[in-house]
């Protein structure tokens, strides 16, 4: 692994307009440029390993024409009924990639979305059944790289008890096993696809118990500087 002084840092200019409808359902639109730009380069070698060959990557400076992504992305809450709470989020983006990386053009416009829903249930006796599976397509992740679809669902339970100060929490992760880490590289010396696997698939139990006074009231003091400021305004208070 070795440093390179001459790579300059990646900038970006990013704008974006936020609205929120009735206080719940938030819609983002953005936009991002990138006016400075490396990339990762992959070469392949097969001298310094007899029978295998090793896939060096190195990072170099672009000389980028247009570098940008174009953002939406919202989020609405649902309520089909008393004991039913949704929660729904959804993102597009498209990316513009023109650049010249090590004298070679990379000309590419990629759309991407995905999406993720959340179903809190509230059950009798107090559990609480959450459900989360979230999706995405794949997305350009650079001059040579785009990753593959994904997929993932969570199960998550809960339980209060002993007058509300115990909680219990079970969740199962990956419940399903379908995440994987896809990506594909398209380089002038590597075409291959990485297929990994992470601790996605994970069971954990949480035990919380509140020893403190669930009925005790705080009092609060004015400070000195608030004391100063209601006597500056008149007020005796």
């Amino acid at each position: 692994r070795q440093g390179d002084a001459s790579l300059l840092p990646f900038l970006t200019h990013a704008v974006s307009l936020r609205h929120v409808w009735k206080e719940t359902i938030v819609t983002t639109l953005s936009y991002d440029r990138a006016t400075q730009v490396y990339s990762s380069y992959y070469t392949l070698d097969q001298a310094t390993v007899p029978g295998q060959t090793l896939v060096r990557t190195s990072f170099t400076n672009t000389t980028p024409r247009q570098v940008a992504w174009y953002h939406l992305n919202g989020t609405v809450p649902l309520d089909p009924t008393k004991w039913l709470h949704l929660d729904l989020s959804y993102w597009y983006a498209y990316r513009v990639y023109q650049v010249t990386v090590n004298g070679g053009e990379v000309n590419t416009r990629t759309p991407a979305f995905g999406g993720e829903v959340t179903a809190i249930a509230t059950l009798p006796q107090q559990w609480v059944l959450e459900v989360a599976a979230d999706a995405l397509s794949g997305e350009a992740m650079g001059a040579f790289e785009r990753s593959r679809p994904a997929a993932s669902v969570d199960f998550g339970l809960r339980k209060t008890f002993a007058h509300q100060r115990a909680t219990l929490k079970l969740n199962l992760s990956d419940a399903f096993d379908l995440y994987r880490y896809r990506v594909r590289y398209d380089a002038p010396d590597l075409q291959a696809t990485n297929v990994s696997r992470g601790t996605n698939r994970l069971l954990r139990v949480l035990l919380t118990y509140s020893f403190g006074n669930a009925n005790a009231r705080t009092s609060s003091r004015s400070t000195g500087v608030q004391e100063s400021t209601n006597r500056s305004s008149g007020s005796g208070l």
